[in-house]
This record gives structure tokens, sequence and C-alpha cells, in this order.
């Protein structure tokens, strides 16, 4: 639950990103939490660690929608819809 006042998905006031978590993720790009880890270790999106030992992975929502367009346009580009 936000308690700073912005709405999610804003950036902050230092311009930082929004971060997402994988399910945020996922949920964006229609894909299994699996697929996106092996995106990450493709090096097809960036997943930055938060935390030490059992990090957790984080991906900026800017990432997200970029990679988003670029599938969605090759799908069009290769006939689908």
């Amino acid at each position: 639950m936000k308690t700073d006042g912005r709405k999610q998905g804003a950036e902050s006031s230092s311009g930082t990103a929004r971060m997402l978590t994988v399910s945020e993720a996922c949920q964006l790009l229609h894909v299994h939490s699996n697929t996106l880890r092996r995106w990450s270790g493709l090096g097809i999106i960036k997943a930055y660690r938060i935390g030490g030992i059992g990090s957790h992975r984080r991906y900026r929502q800017e990432d997200v929608v970029a990679l988003l367009v670029e599938y969605t346009k090759r799908g069009r580009a290769n006939g689908h819809e």
C-alpha cells in the first residue's frame, strides 16, 4: 500500500523509475515468471536485485513497457495481431 501520496506507477520526485515486482512485470507482459527470469538471464531485460541473501528481483517499468512495445511490433511484423 502506498503511503506517500503517489499514484502507483508514477515516478518519484527524484526522477527514479518505478520498479515492478516479478509478478507485476509478468502481468504486463503476459508471461510466466520462469519466462521473465529466463529473459533476464539471457539479457533480454535487466533485473535489479533488491536486498541481500535471498534477494528479490525488480524490473524498471520503462524497460518492461519497452519490451512489450518491441514484441508487439515484432508480432505485427510477423503477421500476428
